[in-house]
């Protein structure tokens, strides 16, 4: 790697000498006879058919596989926690978690919301995992258990205590809300059934995700 590094250094600077000494040439027009001055287009020619000669001859190829593997390496996700405005505290949803709603997330096209399904996880179960409510709603994301049928069917969950499968579920509801109401409406019909423009639950929501107060990098 450091080889192929080094030669590829070398042809530059070859290369970059051999153009001031073109541009030399054209600016002094003086400095060799008139016979013995190729024209511009010809001698520029032979600079780019050179270039091709030695770059051949080396046999260069770019390899990026290995940096490429160590910036990856470097870039470290992005943890978020969200604020509880009640108990003046913070609180953070599992990193595992995290990375399985922002994954979501964008496989089902909403990208742009992974802030505001956080929040929303929080205002339906505070984060946690197995709750089941007497209304029989499940999981994380408080599914209830009259959707079951369905979503196995769509997504192929079979358990809705489970928090990976709850917010897949989530975030494929919403998904399909937002893509044809606001986002208060979207909150208010995955909360009530309908789209009402405003509830508590939306507006408790949507005031945490606006203000830019209720969720902070952990």
């Amino acid at each position: 790697m450091e080889t192929r590094t080094f030669a590829a250094s070398c042809i530059v600077c070859f290369l970059l000498g051999v153009v001031c000494g073109v541009l030399i040439l054209i600016n002094n027009p003086k400095a060799i006879s008139q016979e013995a001055t190729p024209t511009d287009d010809g001698l520029l020619a032979g600079v780019s058919q050179s270039m091709g000669e030695v770059v051949d001859t080396l046999d260069l190829e770019p390899d990026t596989t290995e940096i490429t593997q160590d910036v990856v390496k470097t870039i470290q996700p992005i943890y978020y926690e969200v604020y509880d405005y009640r108990e003046d505290h913070w609180y953070c949803l599992d990193e595992d978690l995290q990375d399985h709603l922002r994954e979501q997330c964008q496989n089902f096209g909403i990208p742009e919301y992974f802030d505001l399904l956080q929040v929303q996880l929080y205002a339906e179960s505070s984060f946690r995992e197995y709750l089941v409510s007497d209304t029989d709603d499940h999981g994380i994301a408080q599914i209830n258990a009259t959707n079951y049928e369905w979503l196995h069917e769509v997504l192929g969950v079979d358990d809705l205590d489970n928090p990976y499968q709850s917010i897949t579920c989530q975030v494929y509801i919403m998904s399909k809300y937002l893509a044809d109401y606001t986002p208060e409406e979207a909150l208010s019909k995955y909360n009530t059934g309908t789209p009402y423009p405003h509830t508590d639950y939306a507006d408790r929501i949507m005031a945490l995700y606006n203000d830019g107060d209720g969720v902070r990098v952990k």
